[in-house]
Formats: structure tokens, sequence, C-alpha cells
């Protein structure tokens, strides 16, 4: 093991509408890797015909222990790393098989500890946009929306009541939808690759997350992470509003913040005032495209394991 990272694979499902590894994908081969795209749980990594020299899998589970194994067996100078959302006492058994956990939180100390007492240092590789997919249109300066939300209820309640339904229920507000279910106002898949089109034709992009993914508002209330909502309508070069205070550590004032108490005051100014709303979303954009595409996280996390083994 050490050897110098030139074939990478990335493991991860081909059902969830934005699975992680897919941009992580993208963000290797805008950096020059040998990298291929690995379905699962379709396919096996005990599969793959050629020695790769990373190989990260999406979502580990004490259950794939026998897979790592076999995999070590067959290919033993391969890096495996396995991402996760949460910590079990039993990712211990994978000493030796698995040698690098993964989360996409931007922080979570109770994890950091947790994974600590069983021999890992738990590395941290936040989300981030998706340049290939979301990009700023030529032709979209005339608004079609007033106000765009693409998400889904699937995690339970993030706040619907204060953040949605009020600008859907006014007649004055034009509103793109999409997502799961949002009670009487239906909703909709939309393909992953089909939301930029309708972000450049859109006034205002509301964005708000689940209660979990605020620092002092989930359970364990230490975790935070910023959604992949937040970057991709950066790269869109469109205007966005938030709810999330890492938004500010990360764009400054580009992407204003607001509460639950001036959410609606701070929609309607920048609805009106689309001028200032076009100046702040070019700087959200020039952030984006600098720092937070898939591009810079995986050069910064390649960094990270090339340390931790020496190259």
């Amino acid at each position: 093991m050490g050897r110098g990272i030139k074939k990478i694979v990335c493991c991860d499902t081909i059902h969830h509408l934005t699975p992680i590894l897919r941009g992580w994908y993208y963000g290797f081969y805008d950096l020059g890797y040998d990298c291929s795209y690995l379905p699962i749980p379709q396919y096996s990594i005990l599969d793959l015909q050629e020695a790769p020299d990373l190989i990260i899998y999406a979502g580990v589970k004490p259950s794939h222990l026998p897979m790592f194994k076999a995999f070590r067996e067959k290919y033993p100078e391969c890096i495996v790393v396995g991402t996760t959302a949460a910590f079990d006492s039993s990712y211990s058994d994978m000493q030796g098989y698995v040698d690098h956990f993964v989360t996409l939180l931007d922080s979570a100390p109770y994890m950091d500890e947790s994974f600590k007492t069983i021999g890992y240092d738990l590395i941290h590789t936040p989300l981030a946009g998706n340049n290939h997919l979301f990009y700023p249109i030529s032709d979209a300066s005339t608004k079609v929306y007033d106000m765009c939300f693409i998400g889904g209820l699937s995690h339970g309640d993030r706040g619907e009541h204060t953040y949605l339904y009020p600008l859907l229920d006014d007649p004055n507000n034009k509103c793109y939808l999409a997502g799961m279910s949002y009670k009487h106002h239906g909703g909709f898949m939309l393909p992953y690759e089909k939301a930029n089109e309708i972000r450049n034709v859109t006034k205002v992009n509301i964005n708000f997350h689940f209660p979990y993914q605020k620092l002092g508002e989930g359970d364990p209330a230490d975790r935070v992470d910023l959604n992949q909502s937040v970057y991709n309508i950066a790269l869109s070069g469109q205007f966005q509003l938030c709810d999330h205070a890492l938004v500010a550590m990360l764009f400054g004032d580009s992407i204003p913040l607001a509460s639950k108490e001036d959410w609606m005051d701070a929609f309607n100014y920048f609805k009106k005032n689309q001028d200032e709303a076009a100046f702040l979303a070019k700087k959200a954009y020039n952030i984006a495209i600098n720092n937070h595409t898939w591009k810079a996280r995986m050069n910064a996390f390649l960094t990270k394991i090339k340390k931790l083994h020496e190259e």
C-alpha cells in the first residue's frame, strides 16, 4: 500500500437522485485521474478485473465485511475508503480491510471521537457543486418564475410551513415546485440534470435545511452539513435565499441568510430588487467555481490520503 494513485473506482447507487460519488467521479476526472464509476449493489467490487489504486465505497455497512475481506485478498495494495453518515461500533472489525472512513458532513465532533475509539481518524469531505450540470445560461436573462424550490420531504419536516407554503399560497408568486410531496401543493420528481435550466429562469431560488443539518438543532446537536443545492444554485449563477448559518462563513454576504422571522420579508425584497440579486449571485458564482466544485473537494481529499500513505 502507498504506491502512486492513478486508477480510482467510485462505487455508489444509481437509484439515488443525487448520488454523491458521481460528483466525486466528476472531480477525479477534472483532476486528470483514470476514474470509473461502479453502480452498486448491481455490481460488486469483487467483479473488478483490474486492480485500482484507490476505491471509494458509499454507505459502508457491517454486512459488507466479507466482501471487503475478499477484496483485500484479491487486491492487497488498493487503498479502500468507505463513506458513512453514522458511527457503528462494529466498524472496528474492518481494521485492515477498510483503510479510511469518510463522512460528507462539514463537522460532527461526536463521530470524530467515536471513530477514534476504534482506531480511525474520520476524514471530512463536505458536499460540493457539480459545474458540469450547473452553470449560467446566457439567454436566461428573462425570468419565468418568482420562486423555485427543488427538494423533498423524505427525511421529515424541514420547516415547510414557514419557508415554503406561504410562498406557494401567495397568488402573486409564480412558483416552480419539484420534489416528493408537499401536501395539497403536490410535487413531482425532476431529473437532476434538468434543474439548472429552472434555476436560471427563477428570480429567487429558496433553499432551506432540515434541523439535523444545523448546529444545535439536531440530534446530535453538533452535526453541521450544507446541502448540495447551496453550491449548485451558486454555480448556476443565480440568486438564492438560504437559512443555514454556514453560508455566511463560506460565501460571505453573496448568499443572504434569513431566519423564520424575516424569511418572507427577505424573499419579497429580493423578488423586487433583481439588480441587487444578480450582483450577489455573480459574487456567489465566483466563490463557488473557485472553491466549492467537486474538483476542489477531490483535490483536498487526495491530498489527505496521499499524506496518510506518505506518497
